[in-house]
């Protein structure tokens, strides 16, 4: 399986569930497409009020009645879905996950602390799964949104909608500027969460002593200390992510403004009628929806590629494999043979230098030596 980078990786999580999650696609394209006809709808009404024309005037509002109805069936119907492919992948990659670990070898784990592995476990995993099954599948009804909002609103007033238009790749630009801390502030958290998951697992396995030496207020200080830093980190990102949604929509809405400045000039000349003005602003509203979503998205990502990249660690290390040539374990009479044997930590002094050792079948033989001195290493050697 492919684990090479962020989108392989990713595709490779959603090609199992791709049929559920390019069906929730299209249940929130659908819904857009009704969302695309409100506006047009919108305008033909007020256009009729306007003129003094009330024919068609309870025809236009059944049919916003039904479209309204669609709509909301449509976002139930997306919403079902959505959660319940959400827990469905989140499912699949922890387990996915915990099996690789699972077959990686124990040096791997001597050397990385155990809560740094386990906040990979829940909360990237929860990232990830919530990244695939959400705002993926929203990139398309979004593009799908923005796309249609341009095409009506050049059909409504050219000029008008080149001005709208042209704004779009400034708010783009805003949102880069504004986003960049995100990833590298996502990673700081992470790691953050990882020493504190560490010091729990440490500390309970240590209450006793912990306990026996009254060391209680010692620890709680060092324990206040990790999730000090969490939570300013958390608050640090959390006031990036905040400001940024709302930020691009005030900028879009004061575009907005202008535009309506321009559009009653229009007016004044004839060019454009007031039904016409009304469509016109109704797209231009929904114009802002994937613009902002856009940009909430563009945080998400980052969080994604940030969990992405510390789960890619631990999927590209290689699981345990019997050295070649060794020969097969055979257990016959309960005998153990070494020889040879010479075995070294990393970084470390060498534990064993051909070191050779007999223990007959049914002997039982007790290891003694001083603290480090390799007992335990020993044990874990002929338990390969």
């Amino acid at each position: 399986m492919n684990y090479s980078g962020f989108g392989a990786a990713l595709a490779s999580f959603a090609r199992p569930h791709a049929r559920a999650l390019w069906l929730g696609a299209l249940f929130m394209s659908a819904e857009t497409l009704v969302s695309l006809t409100l506006p047009w709808l919108g305008g033909r009404f007020a256009g009729d009020i306007f003129d003094g024309r009330s024919v068609a005037t309870d025809q236009l509002l059944l049919l916003l009645g039904v479209l309204f109805t669609g709509q909301a069936l449509l976002q139930v119907a997306a919403g079902y879905m959505y959660s319940r492919r959400s827990a469905l992948v989140l499912a699949d990659i922890r387990i996915r996950l915990y099996d690789h670990i699972q077959s990686l070898p124990v040096g791997y784990f001597q050397q990385r602390q155990q809560g740094r592995i386990l906040s990979i476990l829940s909360d990237d995993v929860a990232m990830i799964g919530h990244y695939l099954s959400s705002t993926v599948v929203s990139f398309l009804p979004m593009a799908l949104t923005l796309a249609g909002s341009m095409v009506m609103m050049f059909t409504i007033d050219t000029t008008l909608a080149l001005f709208a238009i042209l704004a779009v790749p400034v708010f783009y630009v805003l949102v880069k500027l504004f986003g960049r801390e995100i990833r590298p502030l996502s990673n700081a958290l992470q790691e953050a969460h990882a020493q504190a998951f560490a010091v729990e697992e440490e500390n309970l396995q240590m209450l006793p002593a912990i306990k026996s030496f009254t060391r209680e207020p010692i620890e709680s200080a060092r324990y206040a200390a990790r999730v000090d830093e969490i939570t300013r980190l958390k608050i640090r990102q959390q006031w990036i992510e905040m400001g940024l949604g709302p930020g691009v929509f005030w900028l879009a809405s004061m575009g907005a403004l202008v535009l309506l400045w321009f559009a009653g000039e229009r007016i004044q000349s004839g060019e454009l009628g007031k039904g016409e003005l009304v469509s016109f602003l109704l797209y231009t509203t929904l114009l802002t929806r994937p613009v902002s979503a856009f940009a909430g998205a563009w945080g998400q990502t980052q969080h994604a590629k940030a969990s992405m990249a510390r789960m890619l660690e631990i999927f590209q290390a290689q699981p345990e494999r019997n050295p070649s040539g060794a020969p097969p374990l055979q257990i016959s009479s309960g005998s153990i043979s070494l020889r040879s044997v010479a075995f070294a930590y990393p970084g470390r002094n060498p534990v064993f230098q051909d070191f050779n050792l007999d223990i007959v079948g049914g002997e039982t033989l007790a290891l003694t030596g001083e603290n480090g001195a390799g007992k335990s290493t020993l044990i874990a050697l002929i338990m390969r």
